[in-house]
């Protein structure tokens, strides 16, 4: 006689366990990337800078890079509408992390 099918317990100890191990992967790696650039957060593409600088625009009453030049550089409409709260505290470099 087979015995009767019972799902798996979940595994939250392993889960926590791998979890951890990666966010302290990631903490290692901003930690080093930031003493290796002197304090201060560089991405190694350009889209987040351009976010920025339409977040930027955005705030100062245009959407778009260049001052007073309405364009679509970046291929999101939200995402820089999201970075607007951000730029606007000064917390402008760290939002796209």
């Amino acid at each position: 006689m087979l015995a009767p099918l019972t799902s798996p317990k979940p595994r939250w100890r392993e889960f926590g366990s791998v979890l951890s191990i990666w966010l302290l992967g990631c903490l290692v790696l901003l930690w080093r990337s930031l003493a290796l650039n002197g304090g201060k957060l560089t991405y190694c593409l350009d889209d987040p800078y351009i976010h920025l600088a339409v977040a930027q625009g955005i705030l100062d009453g245009t959407y778009g890079v260049n001052p007073g030049e309405v364009s679509s550089p970046s291929s999101s409409l939200l995402w820089p509408l999201l970075l607007v709260p951000f730029v606007a505290a000064g917390w402008g470099e760290v939002a796209p992390l």
